[in-house]
């Protein structure tokens, strides 16, 4: 998945001092703000080893793998509901 060098946006010595940068933030920087905060830095920094061509296809199969998710849950959803009220309709005699 990773492209050759000469397509990313940094240069292995970019990414290096950023690696340095997101092991050991400097206290009060706004990276160790990220860090306290539950931002996964190491996930971003290999966000960024890709290009942007790379990123943009990650976002779209992970777009779609919540697409499909989500429609999972509503079937899942409306199958429990109609269950739910067949189950009340036979209580009240409705049927």
């Amino acid at each position: 998945m990773y492209a050759t060098l000469a397509e990313r946006a940094m240069s292995p010595q970019e990414y290096d001092r950023l690696a340095r940068l997101i092991a050991d933030p400097a206290p009060g920087s706004k990276l160790a703000a990220a860090k306290d905060a539950g931002v996964d830095l190491k996930q971003l920094l290999e966000n960024l080893r890709l290009t942007p061509t790379e990123r943009l296809e990650k976002a779209s199969a992970e777009a779609e793998r919540r697409r499909e998710l989500r429609a999972g849950l509503h079937r899942v959803a409306r199958r429990d509901l109609e269950r739910t009220l067949a189950k009340l309709r036979a209580e009240l005699g409705w049927d």
